[in-house]
């Protein structure tokens, strides 16, 4: 599944690249667009088209963006309904029949739980035994639901920083590192060694400027 976040990752970082560029063009033929309307070389109206053309010419620049971000999204759904569809040829017969016939012990379940983790038909016979028996563990199956809706907050995430100016939205780069990072490592089942998340991304996942919670 780390093809899909690395794919927005560079998705986003790349983006950001084209919109800086952008942004710094548009802000210098808006400045003298600006000075031709101040020396009446351009009227209020010729001016407002000029400027609209500019904002027009970046919104679509979002929109290709977004339907990029937006496939991969396509992608990641289906990606996940076959991924946790139910298959006999992901069950452990051995550890079924452990689970049927045993009451084994909350750490003997975590035990069980990490040797699974990434096996989604595994997981739905462990939550089945955790349930019945009241297991006491933090362990919990990840829902395809739930695999999908991180995926989203991500993407969410990550296309508001790519929209945003840097002047509003420090370390835009770091931002999309850290969004995709965080949403990897949510996953049941991740590679800890792949995606590191950045140094600088211990403690809240706040975003600096708009102050919304990202992770």
């Amino acid at each position: 599944m780390k093809s899909y976040f690395e794919r927005v990752q560079q998705i986003g970082l790349s983006a950001i690249t084209e919109l800086r560029q952008m942004d710094a063009q548009h802000t210098e033929m808006h400045r003298s667009y600006l000075e031709d309307r101040q020396k009446g070389n351009l009227t209020e109206q010729g001016y407002r088209s000029l400027v609209k053309v500019l904002d027009d010419t970046r919104a679509r620049k979002e929109a290709e963006i977004t339907a990029k971000l937006d496939a991969v999204q396509q992608e990641y759904v289906a990606a996940v309904d076959d991924f946790c569809m139910p298959s006999a040829s992901k069950m452990d017969s051995a550890d079924v029949e452990l689970l049927k016939n045993f009451d084994i012990s909350a750490s003997e379940f975590d035990r069980l739980a990490e040797k699974h983790c990434n096996n989604p038909t595994m997981g739905r016979f462990l939550e089945s035994y955790r349930r019945e028996h009241g297991t006491p563990t933090n362990w919990r199956y990840q829902t395809p639901e739930q695999r999908k809706e991180i995926f989203n907050n991500m993407l969410f995430g990550v296309g508001s920083v790519i929209r945003n100016l840097d002047k509003y939205c420090s370390d835009r780069e770091g931002q999309v590192n850290r969004l995709t990072a965080n949403a990897y490592h949510k996953l049941q089942g991740s590679d800890p060694d792949k995606l590191p998340v950045p140094a600088d991304a211990e403690g809240s996942g706040r975003d600096s400027v708009s102050g919304i919670s990202l992770f």
